[in-house]
């Protein structure tokens, strides 16, 4: 920087952002990118902050046991290629019997803090497990948009040491 009045002004403590459009969770057992992140602007400590807006549906395969299904979310520190320590969530965990089909919504919050040397992002991922092989996902989706009835899928940050 040149030290032009814009480069020595302080960033602002604050920022969020929100999720435009449904993201389709399209694997199980693998972390995913919602398609969610804020971009820390500097060296320091910063809270952060979010809300997933989850819904699957699953029909399970005609086996003589339930299926367990859940939905967790976590936070990944893309800068450093690691998730942030002790960040998941789990939005919902639920039994389906052998051959019939269930749905659930869940919205976990997010919450951690994070000290960082320099510039960072940190997205929110989601990720999808089912018990037992085989049987067959409906909707699995995270929702975003404006009018999402359900609420937004949001992630922010506040400085902590300004």
């Amino acid at each position: 920087m040149t030290g032009t009045d814009a480069s020595l002004r302080r960033q602002e403590p604050y920022a969020e952002a929100y999720l435009d459009t449904t993201k389709q969770i399209t694997a199980s057992a693998a972390w995913q990118p919602v398609g969610v992140q804020v971009t820390l602007p500097e060296a320091g400590t910063y809270e952060i902050t979010g809300e997933a807006q989850g819904v699957i549906s699953y029909t399970a395969p005609t086996t003589p046991s339930q299926t367990n299904t859940a939905l967790s979310y976590r936070l990944f520190n893309v800068t450093a290629g690691a998730a942030v320590a002790r960040s998941q969530r789990i939005a919902f965990l639920f039994s389906v019997d052998p051959g019939t089909t269930r749905g659930q919504h869940g919205s976990p919050a997010l919450h951690s803090f994070v000290t960082v040397t320099a510039p960072t992002v940190i997205r929110m991922e989601h990720y999808r497990y089912q018990s037992q092989p085989g049987g067959t996902w409906g909707v699995s989706e995270t929702r975003g948009g404006v009018n999402n009835a359900l609420g937004d899928t949001a992630l922010r940050y506040r400085r902590m040491d300004v």
